[in-house]
């Protein structure tokens, strides 16, 4: 009986933690959640979800009732405590005694567990107070120390605590000194510690050795190579590189992993021999380079300020000896001397012949011509460019090359692109590059006469015209070779998450080939691989290929563990990494969606129209045309649509007419299908359609059900379940789900996958196979679109079906066979499915329901929790993560992230889903409710300020001003430096808005991007402005201007004032009260308010970088007023002057600072600009243009100040921040209604 059988079971191990099972019998299909308290201490929550066979045997079912935990570390102490287990739901004490703890401790915060393995000791080491690093440790066998091994191996071999990655294990290969049958002590001990840790006494089975075999390469003071063992898993080995009793190097080696590493880390080392490599005591080859130029080496660098070149020479494979070095210029030798035993020497270029501009320098070894010899650059001053490489390719210009100031050559470079005379794009130069000082920069140009037309310049110096530009037109791509049935396929199955499947694939046979990866759990085929990219062959083998599988969602954790890969043509099948589960977060709730079984009506008799759309050839639709006369009854019309020009399509047709098929063919253009299809849709008078490819196989009657299950309510679309034979794999598909790829930014966001379901079912889309629509329904939704790449335009007809009425699909159990062996068609003019349906999915995806229905999957919140806080109950329909710190990084597979931490930073986050919401959970919040709320737009503002450098950059206040605007009015907002524009979250926003300094944004198609011109206006080109949904622009006069040269909609949006920093009731105590105040940087020129304030015979007060040398000593006060007290000092200063660029006083931009300084009621005087008093009116400020004007605005600054209220309180009325964000929000949002968004389809269930 039921009640005879125990309920659950528990082991309180006193090494691994706990683990057991709990189950209640009147509800299988329930997971109980237990509590554990240890010393009367909460320390943790255990959710029994995991398989046990022993509760499947004695209950039924799936068994998904186990549980194990790693308990914290802190507790296994060696001291015996009080633990107790009980259910949360009902209290019930499944466990409450003295439980044994294990003593786990090193040295204060370390803990560690060493064992003895078959091949090696295997184990585990983490520093509580800090998971995220790595420990060190030191290995010692008999008393006498081995090696230092760093305990960051990802492992399964123990269990260990969650770290980055879970790499805080080591497997460590027996040394050839245990393996003589005698028994010996191991011990780890920490660096600086004398006593023993972790003492395992064993003796090693002489048979466990490794056997290793291959050899290192030595190039340009580099070791490196592949070194493997007979099966040596995951186990390593030190490697030791030596020259005589000179130690150079130490390394792990681990069998199959690449060994790149220099040979001399400190600089020039004394060496008492030739250079040797050991292995385990085994000595190891080494090879020079291809030619033997490896064998010497001359390092060396050189001091740009002093002209000095130092370095060191030495020959690796002979005996110690003095190398006679040469230092050579321009390709001549101009200097010798000897590099002594220790291998130094010093070369002083200060009477060395150089050219101008620059001199190539290069050291060699006399005698030694072969050695790859390193060059540098060197002046003695004055800045210098160099153009190396020009490209033009799809109407873009790259130019790349170097510029540097040898006069002080760590500092970046400003260079200029300029076509027909006029600057189009500005880029620094990197001092700290290779080559140093290398910038890129592009701009979007025709190709007729580049040579003539473009230039490069450091800017405001004499242009340079490029060299001879390289026109890329894309030739063609020779045809790989195909795979063959006897070739050798190899690869490795890399990674294994919740989503995706990771690795990569070769072809031993024919490095060129590209074979097809199919993936099966045990004997059952799941997926092909989708698409291959490019992996490094140093990392894998020559011609491999990396590959993605798409997981089903409702694939159970379990099975993870059991999948392969195999070619699907080829002999072999790839191998697996040690590691294959990427357990990553902790899933709290079931995986999967609640079912959609159907019931569906039974088949319908009536006649049906089929169109063909026949790509592929005469065989192709002769092959269905033969499967529809096997399988279906007459009286249907099949009107096949050729778009091919091949002659033999009418007999292939005539020839099924004489059989007994209604067959019509007509010949259409390949770009004209979409259009033909609606055509002959509206001719016919059958009310069902049926649309399939000519790669279909009948393989029994389907057009009858296919109808039939139109009659379903909410079914606007019907397919079948399709079979796809690749090689030995049978690939069966029943309909498509959308499978997110979590890369912030990427072109293809979103993909279709194999669905996993069982049909009939609803589906978010149907299979590659037939589809049945009601006719009137395909003429309402246009037909298929021309515009969509082919293999995607029935997925493009189902969303937009469910987009404009509302209907979902329904895939059908019955099967079609689709041929394996024809050419895929390509049009690389036509939109892939992610490009038409990226920014519908990116909005429709955040409601859960649309979720459920188009992935086929519930919604996952991650909440991003410290270490001591623990996850809340999910909501329904939800699935709940806990993100630790070491998860935070990556937010690939959520849906939500919900911070409950206030240490998360967004920036650090490196993978995210396109669609993925950030919200803030405070303490007692509700997770359901918040869940569920609207948090408004999501907006981002790009500005153009440096990562590092935000304080200084006025643009990043502007920002910030904005962004707590946009938040009270319920907005979410993040602020984006330039460092950060393009990152992973950067793809989940709503709209974008970007202050338009002196850098350029380039607009993700997906979102409402809006441009606020707020300086430099000539720096943004008019054919710029194309990729924005709307123009703002910071003067009136200029977006009249803007308006009639752009069909962009131009508006003027004004800067403004943030009324929290920038009022008149500011505090100004301790603030100097100077006479003349000017806050800005020299900019390289000697402002003309600067100039003026000074020719005045009044005092100025300077506040600025630059200005060293314009202004006497004494006349800079600080070089950074903070924006937080900026409001302060120009209400306390007697007069605050303000200047403009050029080009923003002539073309009417009016700076912040005049907002700002009337905002704290300060005495403002500025330079003209167009069109200041028709905004400011009576508030006008003094407008300057002499000394004469500062001298007489600052006499009168006393009753100027009387006005300065009036002033302050007209702007802070008109001008704020809130006043723009206002707007900004009006227009995004009706730019965002026009845009389409996917909703839920309310389907009915059986």
């Amino acid at each position: 009986m039921a009640e005879d059988k125990p309920r659950h079971s528990l082991n309180p191990n006193t090494e691994v933690g706990l683990s057991g099972w709990a189950v209640d019998p009147a509800h299988l299909d329930r997971s109980i959640t237990l509590a554990v308290a240890v010393d009367g201490r909460a320390v943790a929550t255990l959710l029994a979800t995991r398989p046990r066979n022993g509760v499947k045997k004695l209950y039924g079912g799936d068994g998904r009732h186990g549980f194990v935990s790693v308990l914290p570390l802190e507790l296994y102490d060696g001291v015996a405590k009080p633990m107790r287990v009980e259910r949360t739901d009902t209290g019930e004490v499944l466990f409450d005694a003295v439980a044994p703890f294990a003593d786990l401790r090193w040295s204060g915060t370390v803990s560690g567990l060493m064992r003895a393995g078959k091949k090696g000791l295997e184990g585990w080491v983490v520093d509580r107070a800090d998971p995220d690093a790595s420990v060190t440790v030191e290995l010692w066998m008999d008393g006498r120390r081995l090696f230092d091994l760093a305990a960051d191996q990802e492992t399964d071999a123990l269990p260990y605590p969650e770290g980055p990655r879970r790499r805080h294990g080591f497997a460590v290969a027996w040394p050839g000194a245990a393996l003589d049958g005698a028994e010996h002590r191991f011990e780890m001990r920490l660096a600086g510690q004398p006593e023993a840790m972790v003492p395992v006494a064993v003796r090693p089975d002489a048979g466990t050795g490794l056997s290793w075999t291959g050899d290192l390469t030595v190039q340009d003071g580099r070791v490196s190579g592949v070194l493997l063992a007979e099966g040596a898993g995951s186990f390593a080995a030190p490697l030791l590189l030596g020259a005589g009793e000179t130690v150079l190097a130490r390394l792990w080696v681990r069998s199959g992993q690449r060994i790149d590493a220099p040979l001399f880390v400190d600089g020039p080392t004394r060496l008492d021999g030739p250079l040797t490599a050991t292995l385990d005591g085994r000595d190891v080859a080494l090879r020079f380079g291809a030619d033997g130029s490896g064998r010497w080496i001359a390092d060396w660098r050189l001091e740009p300020t002093t002209g000095v070149v130092e370095g060191w020479a030495v020959d690796l494979a002979g005996p110690p000896a003095a190398l006679e070095v040469t230092l050579v210029v321009d390709g001549a030798s101009v200097l010798t001397t000897v590099a002594g035993l220790e291998g130094g020497y010093r070369f002083d270029l200060a009477d060395a012949p150089l050219r101008a501009p620059f001199s190539e320098i290069e050291v060699r070894i006399t005698g030694r011509e072969t050695a790859p010899g390193r060059t540098a650059r060197y002046s003695r001053g004055g800045p210098t460019c160099e153009v190396t490489g020009a490209a033009w390719r799809d109407f873009r210009l790259d130019v790349s090359g170097w510029a540097l100031d040898f006069t002080t050559p760590a500092t970046p470079v400003a260079v200029e692109l300029l076509l027909d005379g006029q600057v189009v794009a500005t880029a620094w130069s990197d001092p700290a590059a290779d080559p140093p000082g290398a910038f890129s920069v592009s701009a979007l140009t025709g190709p007729v006469g580049l040579a003539d037309r473009a230039g490069v310049r450091i800017a405001g110096g004499a242009p340079a015209r490029l060299p001879t530009v390289e026109m890329a037109t894309g030739p063609a791509v020779e045809a790989a070779p195909e795979t063959g049935p006897e070739d050798e396929i190899i690869g490795l199955l890399e990674q294994v998450g919740d989503a995706v499947a990771r690795g990569w694939i070769a072809n031993a046979s024919q490095p060129a080939a590209r074979p097809q990866a199919v993936l099966w759990l045990v004997d059952r085929p799941l997926a092909v691989a989708a698409g291959g990219f490019e992996v490094d062959e140093a990392e894998t083998a020559p011609g491999a290929q990396g590959f993605v599988f798409h997981l089903p969602p409702d694939l159970p954790r379990a099975a993870l563990s059991r999948l392969i890969v195999r070619p699907a043509i080829g002999r072999g099948h790839l191998g697996a990494a040690d590691r294959r589960l990427d357990a990553g977060s902790v899933d709290l709730t079931g995986d999967t969606a609640p079912g959609d079984a159907l019931a569906v009506p039974p088949p319908v008799d009536g006649a049906v129209s089929v169109l063909v759309l026949a790509r592929a050839g005469a065989q192709a639709v002769a092959a269905l045309l033969d499967s529809a006369l096997r399988h279906e009854a007459g009286g249907h019309a099949w009107i096949v649509l050729d778009v091919g020009t091949d002659p033999e399509t009418d007999a292939v047709c005539e020839k099924a007419r004489r059989a007994g098929l209604d067959v019509r063919l007509r010949r259409v253009a390949a770009h004209h299908l979409g259009e033909a299809t609606l055509a002959v849709a509206a001719e016919l008078s059958s009310e069902t359609l049926v649309v399939m490819g000519d790669d279909v196989r009948l393989t029994g009657p389907v057009l009858g059900a296919l109808s039939g299950a139109l009659a379903l309510t909410g079914a606007g679309m019907a397919g079948t379940t399709t079979v796809q034979r690749l090689g030995a794999a049978e690939l069966e598909t029943a309909g498509r789900r959308i499978v997110a790829t979590p890369d912030g930014g990427t072109r293809r966001p979103y993909e279709t996958a194999s669905a996993g379901a069982s049909g009939p079912a609803w589906t978010a889309l149907p299979s590659d196979g037939p589809v049945a629509l009601r006719r009137a329904t395909f003429i309402d939704l246009g037909g298929l679109d021309d515009a969509v790449t082919a293999c995607a335009q029935t997925a493009d007809l189902a969303l937009r079906m469910r987009d404009r009425l509302g209907l979902g699909v329904v895939t059908l159990s019955d099967r079609v066979e689709l041929a394996s062996d024809l050419e895929p068609v390509r049009d690389r003019r036509a939109l892939t499915f992610g490009a038409r349906w990226d920014a519908p999915l990116r909005s429709g995806l955040r409601n859960p329901d649309t979720i459920t229905e188009l992935t086929g999957a519930r919604p996952v919140v991650g909440l991003i929790v410290d270490e001591d806080q623990h996850a809340a109950v999910a909501p329904d329909g939800w699935r709940v993560r806990r993100l630790p710190p070491t998860a935070w990084s990556d937010l690939g597979e959520v849906d939500v992230a919900a911070v409950m931490c206030p240490a998360f930073d967004p920036a650090a986050v490196v993978s995210a889903r396109p669609h993925l919401r950030l919200i803030h959970l405070a303490e007692g919040d509700d997770l359901a409710a918040r869940l569920t709320a609207d948090e408004g737009l999501r907006i981002a503002i790009k500005t153009p300020a440096r990562k590092g450098q935000e304080a200084h950059w006025g643009d990043f206040h502007f920002a910030n001003s904005l962004a707590d605007a946009l938040i009270a009015q319920g907005h979410t907002v993040r602020v984006d430096v330039r460092d950060d524009w393009y990152g992973p979250l950067s793809a989940t926003d709503d709209v974008v808005v970007v202050l338009r300094g002196l850098a350029v944004y380039r607009p993700q198609p997906h979102q409402t991007n809006l441009i606020w011109i707020i300086s430099h206006p000539e720096a943004a080109p008019v054919a710029e402005l194309a990729g924005y949904d709307h123009v703002f622009v910071a003067s009136e006069p200029y977006a009249v201007t803007l308006a009639a040269l752009t069909d962009r909609p131009v508006e003027a949006l004004l800067q403004c004032t943030d009324p929290v920093r920038f009022n008149a009731q500011v505090d100004t105590s301790g603030m100097p009260d100077d006479d003349l105040v000017f806050v800005g940087n020299a900019r390289g020129v000697f402002r003309p308010a600067v100039q003026w304030a000074l020719e005045s015979g009044r005092t100025l007060a300077l506040y600025g970088r630059g200005w060293e040398g314009l202004v006497r000593p004494g006349a800079v006060r600080t070089n950074y007023v903070p924006n937080e007290i900026l409001a302060c000092l120009y209400r306390a200063s007697g007069v605050v002057l303000c200047d403009h660029w050029d080009d923003m006083r002539r073309l009417g931009f009016i700076s912040n600072r005049v907002f700002d300084a009337l905002a704290a009621g300060a005495v403002l005087a500025t330079d003209a600009v167009e069109g200041l008093e028709a905004v400011f009116g009576s508030h006008t400020p003094p407008i300057v243009a002499s000394a004469e004007d500062v001298a007489k605005v600052a006499r009168d600054a006393d009753a100027l100040r009387l006005k300065a209220k009036a002033a302050s309180d007209w702007v802070l009325a008109n001008h704020t921040f809130a006043n723009r964000a206002e707007r900004i929000v009006e227009v995004a949002e009706a730019a965002l209604a026009l845009k389409p968004v996917l909703r839920p389809v309310l389907k009915p269930r059986a």
